[in-house]
């Protein structure tokens, strides 16, 4: 498996994890429960995750793979800073808003990671089927035509 095939089926794997944890946030939170030791274990996972791929990325970018357009590099960025943040503005509490924040945040880095994918496209592959390439060009024209953060 190459390097760009590998990158790109990190974040694929990404993306469903991140997902996945914003649902499980979402339900905990609904059924009035604060973070556990599980979601923490969880979150950790999901940082060095993103820190693997980060970490992949950069080292394609070292040896000239490089994205289609630079600013998958701000996406991937951004991406792998989102969760300490949160952790940082909730002072590592456990209580039920932060649950609320973390699950709210996955969805928002599974969205990052998602545009990530869609401007390193041109240059590494992706195991998104070929028939869905004209859908997913139609939402990543009509998220960069939106004001504010996708512009």
């Amino acid at each position: 498996m190459s390097l760009p095939e590998l990158h790109a089926r990190f974040a694929n794997t990404a993306i469903l994890y991140f997902i996945f944890m914003g649902i499980w946030g979402y339900y905990r939170f609904f059924r009035k429960e604060g973070l556990n030791d599980s979601y923490w274990g969880a979150v950790v996972i999901g940082e060095v995750f993103l820190f693997i791929e980060a970490g992949i990325g950069t080292y394609m970018w070292i040896i000239g793979l490089r994205p289609g357009r630079d600013i998958h590099l701000l996406y991937g960025s951004v991406s792998l800073m989102v969760l300490p943040m949160v952790y940082m503005f909730t002072k590592g509490r456990p209580g039920r808003p932060e649950i609320l924040m973390y699950a709210t945040t996955f969805f928002f880095g599974a969205g990052l990671l998602f545009r990530a994918l869609g401007t390193g496209k041109d240059a590494l592959p992706s195991i998104i089927p070929d028939a869905f390439y004209p859908l997913f060009d139609t939402l990543v024209q009509v998220f960069s035509s939106l004001p504010g953060i996708f512009s």
